[in-house]
């Protein structure tokens, strides 16, 4: 989904796109008949950009928000001719490593705020009438800490709640298996298109993700524009968009205790001035179509 979201970032600007798909370590000639190319724009960054740098053309980082923030060697980054990044932590990674500031280009993943108003709420057919929802929507992998939401929310013992797990991964036969030894009647509904997922998140009473390292998230930044109360863990890419008590909840890394409290604080505030800060934060900083321009700041256009 990210990748379609910078093709089309990029022809939207007037570019002509050649898409090369990589495992990981390609070399750098395996880019094959690159004639008239300006650029080359590659991410994520230690599996793919960096082995593409001998390459002849001018290589420009796309960070994919975690890639840089994993503690790996980043001292590579000054040989970059430019580096997109999505949040002012990672941009500060790289400038850190050697990069000229100059090079670099905060642009926020974004989100179609038009689109989203446009989209109505879903509601989970396994639910009761009444019955509120606590939405996961991180990808089932260690980084993401899915388990620790559904230890969490089996720790608030909360009444007339529901908690809805979205998207899949390596880990998800084993959140099944916690949630029933728990006791946790967890939804577990798969993987879903983006109007789908837009759709599942406006229907939510609140949405969680415990991730421990993370850039700036689509799907954070799609529920605090769809005005759904927010519980995030205190990492530097979530904390550029959720501030506690003013825009969401927070809750410390990897503290189970804490973010129970979370859960069972948001679902219990129907404040509004909360979601309504969240919402104008998201349409000043976080419009894609405005973003995308700033693309033209580091590209070469002849």
């Amino acid at each position: 989904m990210h990748d379609r979201r910078w093709i089309a970032a990029f022809e939207a600007l007037g570019f002509d796109v050649d898409i090369r798909v990589f495992s990981e370590h390609p070399e750098a000639c395996s880019l094959g008949n690159v004639t008239g190319a300006r650029a080359v724009v590659a991410g994520p960054m230690h599996t793919v950009a960096r082995h593409l740098l001998p390459c002849a053309l001018p290589v420009i980082g796309l960070s994919w928000g975690y890639d840089l923030q994993q503690g790996n060697d980043v001292a590579w980054l000054a040989e970059l001719s430019g580096l997109i990044v999505d949040t002012e932590h990672t941009r500060e990674i790289a400038i850190a490593a050697g990069i000229d500031q100059e090079h670099t280009v905060v642009i926020p993943w974004g989100v179609d705020i038009e689109r989203i108003d446009q989209i109505p709420a879903a509601h989970v057919s396994d639910l009761a009438a009444g019955e509120r929802m606590v939405l996961s929507a991180r990808a089932h992998e260690p980084i993401y800490r899915v388990e620790e939401i559904i230890r969490a929310f089996a720790r608030a013992r909360l009444s007339r709640t529901r908690l809805v797990i979205a998207h899949s991964g390596t880990l998800t036969n084993r959140l099944r298996s916690v949630a029933l030894d728990l006791g946790v009647n967890a939804v577990f509904v798969g993987s879903l298109s983006e109007d789908e997922l837009i759709a599942l998140i406006k229907g939510a009473d609140v949405y969680v993700s415990a991730s421990e390292i993370d850039g700036t998230s689509v799907t954070l930044l799609q529920a605090l524009a769809c005005g759904t109360r927010v519980v995030v863990s205190d990492t530097p890419g979530n904390l550029e968009w959720v501030s506690a008590g003013r825009t969401g909840w927070v809750f410390p890394t990897g503290d189970e205790p804490a973010l129970s409290s979370s859960i069972a604080a948001a679902l219990n505030n129907e404040t509004p001035d909360i979601v309504d800060r969240a919402r104008r934060e998201v349409q000043e900083r976080a419009n894609w179509g405005v973003n995308i321009r700033k693309l033209l700041t580091i590209l070469p256009t002849s």
